[in-house]
C-alpha cells in the first residue's frame, strides 16, 4: 500500500506552501507510484531525488516563512 487509507486534508494551505513545493510534493509522489510498481534500482534514484527535493524546500520554506514572521 502507498499512501495511508486516511490523510489529513487542509481546508486551506498551511501559509508556507508555494507553487513550487506543491510540484515537488506532486513529483514525490508520482516518483514513489512508479517505483513501487516496478521497483527498478532508476526508479528508485529519481523516487530518492524528488523526495530529497521535497524536504529541502519544506525546510527552507519555514524558515523563510518564520524569519519574515514578526515576533511579539
Amino acid at each position: 500500500m502507498l499512501f495511508p487509507e486516511k490523510m489529513r486534508v487542509r481546508s486551506e494551505d498551511v501559509p508556507y506552501m508555494k507553487t513550487s513545493r506543491k510540484n515537488a510534493i506532486r513529483a514525490k509522489r508520482k516518483a514513489s507510484s512508479k517505483y513501487y510498481k516496478d521497483k527498478s534500482a532508476h526508479d528508485w534514484e529519481v523516487e530518492q531525488r524528488c523526495r530529497n527535493e521535497a524536504t529541502r524546500q519544506r525546510r527552507t520554506a519555514i524558515k523563510q516563512y518564520w524569519k519574515r514572521k514578526p515576533m511579539n
